[in-house]
């Protein structure tokens, strides 16, 4: 039988969460959690033709770097003039008082890409 000693140092999940293949497996999830947004994303009634404002044309992913190890985001309004995807998100009140509730899309794409 062989021996086997395991010394673990203070900061030894650092190595790995800074590793190239660590990049690639947040990379993997950021991407599949964006397309279930982009899938969830509310459409137009009658969809004549893709606007520029539709929500689901601004939900890009985006990676970064931190001294901690890579992590993933998912940016739901690139642009300074979409404000309204987390209206759609939260719901609001109109001029009127009446309330439009929310619909929740990005909190069933993360429920669907939930990690059990």
């Amino acid at each position: 039988m062989s021996k086997f000693t395991l010394r673990l140092t203070p900061e030894w999940e650092r190595a790995f969460f800074l590793s190239v293949q660590m990049r690639d497996l947040v990379e993997l999830h950021t991407v599949k959690l964006t397309e279930a947004a982009v899938s969830a994303a509310p459409r137009p009634r009658r969809p004549t033709k893709e606007h520029w404002n539709a929500i689901g044309r601004h939900i890009k992913p985006t990676l970064a770097l931190d001294r901690y190890g890579w992590y993933g985001v998912v940016v739901a309004e690139v642009d300074a003039r979409m404000r309204h995807s987390m209206l759609q998100e939260r719901g609001w009140t109109d001029r009127k008082g009446r309330e439009h509730e929310g619909r929740w899309f990005l909190k069933r794409a993360l429920e669907k890409e939930r990690i059990e």
